[in-house]
């Protein structure tokens, strides 16, 4: 959309995983990756692990 309306959480876009974590290969990339996000406006800490727990899925699933 252009703005913040526009962001989705991990795994809930139309991000390709299984290419991004290919391409990561290929450049033998090996070291952080962060996922940005804004908090949420009631209980900001829970985003935390929601955010946690998408990474890691996205890291045993794909890696």
């Amino acid at each position: 959309m252009g703005n913040l309306d526009g962001f989705v959480s991990l795994l809930e876009g139309d991000v390709n995983w299984a290419e991004v974590i290919k391409a990561l290969k290929e450049i033998e990339y090996e070291d952080f990756l962060i996922a940005e996000f804004f908090p949420y406006k009631s209980y900001p800490e829970a985003q935390v692990y929601k955010i946690s727990t998408s990474m890691d899925y996205i890291m045993e699933r794909f890696n």
